[in-house]
């Protein structure tokens, strides 16, 4: 049984490693904007993973992932609801950031399903690593902002470097 969870888990990420490789490549995606009518605009990952590039007429456009806070299938932001496309809505998805929304209908569902799954695939990468980054507080409940925490961090005694044998040197 465990062998078959190990033998999923691996298709998965292959299948995730294989989107995200898909999204470097780019592809034409119908980019529906606050003013005016949807048109399709080219898309691709950036090669670090970190952001979504496309031109919209001559200008090059980037959206940090990081900035992403969720990413949602189908046609529910308020821009959609301006031009919906029901027969579209299984090609359909929206990358939520700062109070605002990019609204994106893939070529078909197959299409789809690879930006979906690869680009949730990067957000929730980010979101864990903020959150531990945010959360690590070396045991100390009152967060990573504390001065306490960040004068622990950089103690020699807590140093990821040191080992039990330059613990006692220090000591």
């Amino acid at each position: 049984m465990n062998s078959d969870v190990n033998r999923a888990g691996g298709q998965v990420e292959r299948d995730i490693e294989q989107a995200i490789t898909a999204l470097k490549k780019g592809a034409y995606l119908l980019k529906y904007g606050r003013r005016g009518k949807p048109k399709f605009c080219p898309f691709r990952l950036s090669n670090d993973e970190s952001a979504l590039i496309w031109f919209s007429g001559k200008e090059e456009k980037h959206l940090k992932l990081s900035h992403v806070s969720r990413i949602i299938s189908g046609q529910r932001t308020p821009i959609f609801q301006r031009y919906p496309r029901p027969e579209k809505e299984y090609q359909s998805f929206s990358l939520i950031y700062n109070d605002r929304s990019l609204d994106l209908i893939c070529k078909d569902k197959d299409e789809a399903e690879v930006w979906f799954s690869g680009l949730k695939a990067l957000i929730s990468r980010g979101h864990q690593r903020k959150w531990r980054t945010e959360s690590r507080s070396d045991g100390i409940s009152s967060g990573a902002t504390s001065p306490r925490t960040y004068t622990r961090r950089s103690s020699p005694l807590h140093s990821p470097f040191s080992s039990a044998d330059s613990l006692q040197k220090v000591l």
